[in-house]
């Protein structure tokens, strides 16, 4: 699976890109009062993103690398550095999701 981590762990990255931008769509919808419909757009779009993104983490955390061929030290620094950047972006959605909570309690 080695082959197979770095795209993974890039793809990850794209789809955490995706999640934090519908988060601020769905801040600014939410904001603006916008439609319910539309809201509920954006969440169903964010739900299936999220999704994507549990099931690549569970992958992610299945790969052991005793099953995989040797990994090249080139390839392990680039994982660190794409896992900091997971690091900062989930983050980053966490910080974007407590906003999200407080909107929806100032919705009700």
């Amino acid at each position: 699976m080695s082959s197979n981590l770095l795209p993974l762990y890039h793809k990850l990255l794209r789809e955490y890109d995706k999640v934090l931008n519908l988060t601020d769509k769905l801040i600014y919808a939410m904001q603006t009062k916008e439609t319910e419909e539309n809201i509920n757009l954006l969440l169903d779009q964010r739900l299936r993103i999220t999704q994507a993104i549990q099931e690549m983490t569970r992958s992610l955390n299945n790969f052991s690398p005793s099953d995989s061929e040797r990994v090249e030290p080139q390839i392990i620094e680039q994982l660190k550095s794409i896992h900091l950047k997971l690091e900062e972006k989930a983050s980053l959605l966490e910080k974007k999701e407590k906003e999200l909570e407080r909107l929806a309690e100032d919705l009700n």
